[in-house]
């Protein structure tokens, strides 16, 4: 074989491989070498991952475009991303015409990053972009980051459930102690034993219950029995009404006089307050006394149940008696209507008398202003004072022993009368033989 011939076919050879290299460039490039229309579009993502230079722009799993540049701008006052797209003509009206959005997606786990075009009903992005010139596209899903998150998360259960532990070794610790839980059984046995007694005290509580009820029941009929006594002083009296209305223009002027000297004393009290507040102090602390000596009374009775239960039968019985003695009063009141007129009328000649009293009163304060006397001496004596103390000690003396005669004059009656007394008529003639 020549050598011209082998040259023409070592040439020809060439020729071919670099027509089939051509072709396989012109198919496997991303770019396409600048043969195809496109239209540059920017999107702004806050991070672009490890998307680089003529990486794919996909829609549906079809190549629409490629990525032209990766650039920092500021958009906002904030850093973001701008990534220069270059949609195919023949694609770019089916991705600018929908409403797609735009995401930086991954191949598989770990392959290469490339942005993903998601087409979806609704208005056209066109608008949107030729508005403000851009587009925006979301970061790519960051593993590293979410390992971070998710390990903060896992350290902020980890101290919730170290906090859990603690609460729950302090319950033990503390709450459920054996100490504690002893006491629990006893103060649970305790309420047990209390609402046991609790429950006898209302079994023996019932007879007292029934008592009071009967003690009621009498002193009901007892104030039906008085308000009838009542309507009879009220139709005796109306036939008094002149009578009485003269003695109250007495009350009335005598009280008006008392008034004028009850201001005297005032002002009399008021000029030796400090005397009077150590007098009250006295006074309190015998109230306190008595106070005091109510409280044992109280304790007594708890102590002392059937005796109370028996006072009351006793109380019972007592409020029959006091039917009788009101069906007495009445019959006293009918028979004796025309003293009763008389005490009415003393009593004008009474109300007289109140003048001559407040003349007394204006007398005696008088003589309180200048210590004179024994009121006089309580306020300005010490020893006035402490003799007044055992004055009231004894007046208490007194009022119990007024107690007892009131219940004489209850079971004699307010006017009782001795029998009468046969009346011996004198002879005028000789006595007989």
């Amino acid at each position: 074989m020549s050598k011209g011939r082998i040259e023409l076919k070592v040439g020809l050879f060439v020729i071919v491989t670099l027509g089939l290299a051509a072709v396989m460039i012109l198919k496997f490039s991303e770019t396409g070498l600048g043969f195809r229309d496109t239209i540059a579009v920017t999107l702004h993502a806050k991070n672009a991952g490890t998307v680089v230079r003529e990486s794919p722009v996909l829609m549906s799993g079809v190549k629409v475009g490629y990525v032209e540049d990766i650039n920092l701008k500021e958009s906002e006052g904030a850093v973001v991303v701008a990534l220069t797209v270059h949609l195919y003509a023949e694609h770019a009206n089916l991705v600018l015409d929908q409403n797609s959005t735009f995401n930086i997606k991954s191949s598989g786990f770990l392959g290469d990053q490339y942005i993903g075009v998601h087409p979806r009903p609704g208005p056209a992005v066109r608008a949107q972009l030729d508005q403000q010139g851009w587009l925006p596209c979301e970061a790519p899903f960051d593993i590293e980051e979410a390992g971070q998150k998710a390990m903060s998360q896992l350290e902020e259960v980890g101290h919730a459930v170290r906090a859990f532990r603690q609460i729950a070794e302090n319950i033990n610790t503390n709450l459920l102690s054996p100490e504690t839980l002893d006491n629990m059984n006893s103060t649970i046995a305790n309420f047990r034993a209390s609402s046991d007694r609790l429950k006898v005290l209302l079994d023996e509580n019932g007879t007292l219950i029934a008592g009071l009820n009967r003690s009621v029941d009498g002193m009901a009929e007892f104030s039906a029995t008085a308000k009838d006594v009542a309507a009879d002083v009220r139709l005796m009296l109306a036939d008094y009404n002149g009578t009485i209305a003269d003695s109250l223009a007495n009350v009335r002027r005598g009280s008006a006089e008392f008034a004028a000297s009850t201001a005297q004393i005032r002002e009399a009290i008021r000029t030796n307050a400090p005397t009077v507040s150590a007098s009250i102090g006295d006074f309190q602390k015998v109230s306190a006394q008595l106070r005091g000596s109510a409280e044992k009374f109280d304790k007594l009775i708890d102590a002392n149940g059937p005796e109370v239960t028996k006072a009351l039968a006793n109380i019972s019985a007592f409020t029959k008696k006091l039917d009788a003695t009101t069906d007495e009063l009445r019959a006293t009141f009918t028979d004796n209507r025309d003293d009763i007129t008389k005490i009415v009328k003393d009593m004008a000649a009474a109300t007289e008398s109140i003048k001559g009293i407040t003349a007394s009163v204006n007398a005696i304060v008088t003589e309180l202003e200048k210590g004179q006397g024994l009121a006089g001496a309580l306020i300005k004596d010490e020893g006035a004072r402490v003799q007044f103390l055992s004055i009231v000690t004894n007046l208490d003396l007194t009022a119990k022993q007024l107690s007892t005669l009131s219940s004489n004059l209850n079971a004699s009656g307010l006017f009782w009368k001795p029998p009468k007394k046969p009346i011996v008529i004198p002879r005028t003639g000789p006595p007989r033989k």
